[in-house]
């Protein structure tokens, strides 16, 4: 990490504890959230810039990040105004509009990511359990109340609007973890995800406190708006390290990415539970009926899930057939050995060249039994100096010694354990 950010952050995270002793801290903890959100937007659009030269297919995706923590700044700035220094409610005001067209160009920036996509059904299910779980529990917990508690039109509207800014968000980051990040290895990305996260948090957490009457301004709850920003700007950090020309792609989806839908369906059953013992059941029809649904949803995942599996065992085991009928058709010896040199597998070839039943040469080392006692060390220890350098096969010529006891003239390549040995004799 770069010296100069490790001062800012060390900095910010002095103060942050500082504030909450401060009899001003309210004033305090929205200052931090300035300027953290102004360094977060500076970082922002320097890497825009930088990537405008130097990785122009990131350019579009940078400059809307950028945008939109411009408006998230000005947001913070107009309510430290209004709050700190003019004295007056800054909700509602002209500072909601600023973080209100922050969400939807930061959603956009999300969707321009340019990585691959490796969308399926079951990811699209995976996401639909995700928008199900995520707005049966806004609704719920946090729209309805709002909505149906009454009250200033412009309040309920914009208390509305930030909500659905919120489900915005958590559905571009799914799209982004489930059809993309599950396949690139990228340090970047993950701690970007991980501002997105708390910014998410705290979010959920202002508008729950506030709709239940609990919040109080300046608490650490506050703060997570800086730390959110401040793991933004080591996202920015990470994004310099990195080549953004060729992104390193993994073949198998990262685990943690499968198991995302499953984190969401715990969670929700928690929040219906929870809404079903404190409200009772006609209170929690929406999150019944939405569980219902998800259920449905989840088994059609475990079935195409189901089917994948018995796909991909049918390929091995057709693999394995046709693995079997080369050994039965090849015209020369070919033997599979342990790891210990044990004959594992020999054709109906080897058998033939070996003067041997089958029974006669399985589980029998083959340098103990089929080379002449005279080649037998020489020949070992180069086939095992070979196999461990890391090497796939020896290549060995000389004699070899057949079940009747005679010798052959024999050529042929030795492979380490659960790999072939396929050997010809002259």
């Amino acid at each position: 990490m770069d010296r100069n950010l490790k001062i800012f952050i060390t900095v910010m995270l002095i103060l942050s504890v500082i504030s909450q002793f401060l009899p001003f801290k309210r004033d305090a903890v929205s200052l931090i959230n300035v300027i953290t959100n102004l360094a977060a937007f500076m970082g922002l659009s320097y890497a825009c810039i930088y990537s405008r030269k130097v990785y122009p297919h990131l350019y579009l995706t940078l400059l809307l990040l950028s945008a939109a923590q411009f408006f998230s700044f000005l947001g913070d700035f107009t309510w430290f105004i209004l709050e700190s220094i003019l004295s007056l409610n800054p909700f509602p005001s002209v500072a909601d509009l600023f973080y209100l067209l922050y969400y939807p160009i930061f959603a956009a920036g999300i969707f321009t990511i340019p990585i691959k996509r490796y969308s399926d059904l079951r990811s699209i299910i995976d996401l639909l359990i995700i928008l199900v779980a995520s707005a049966s529990a806004a609704w719920v917990f946090l729209l309805e109340p709002t909505v149906f508690a009454g009250g200033d039109f412009t309040e309920v509207l914009v208390s509305t609007l930030y909500v659905l800014d919120d489900l915005l968000i958590v559905f571009m980051i799914m799209d982004l973890i489930i059809n993309k990040l599950g396949h690139l290895r990228s340090r970047t990305l993950h701690v970007f995800l991980a501002s997105i996260i708390i910014l998410l948090a705290a979010d959920i957490s202002f508008t729950y406190q506030n709709l239940t009457g609990i919040y109080a301004g300046g608490t650490p709850q506050d703060l997570l708006w800086a730390f959110s920003y401040i793991l933004l700007l080591i996202a920015v950090n990470e994004f310099f390290k990195e080549d953004w020309s060729k992104p390193l792609y993994v073949e198998k989806k990262v685990t943690a990415v499968t198991y995302t839908p499953y984190i969401f369906i715990i969670l929700f059953y928690l929040l219906t539970a929870y809404s079903v013992i404190k409200g009772g059941a006609e209170k929690s029809t929406v999150l019944l009926v939405s569980l219902g649904f998800i259920i449905v949803l989840f088994i059609l995942r475990q079935h195409l899930s189901m089917k994948e599996n018995m796909a991909l065992l049918n390929d091995v085991e057709n693999e394995r057939r046709r693995a079997e009928n080369y050994l039965e058709v090849a015209g020369s010896l070919i033997m599979v050995l342990d790891e210990k040199t044990r004959v594992k597998l020999i054709n109906r070839r080897g058998l033939e060249i070996l003067e041997c039943d089958a029974g006669e040469v399985a589980g029998k080392n083959w340098f103990m039994t089929f080379v002449p006692p005279e080649d037998r060390g020489w020949r070992e220890k180069l086939y095992t100096e070979k196999i461990s350098s890391g090497s796939k096969g020896y290549h060995l010529t000389g004699e070899i010694l057949t079940c009747k006891a005679t010798g052959k003239p024999s050529h042929g390549t030795l492979y380490s354990s659960g790999r072939m040995v396929n050997s010809g004799a002259a």
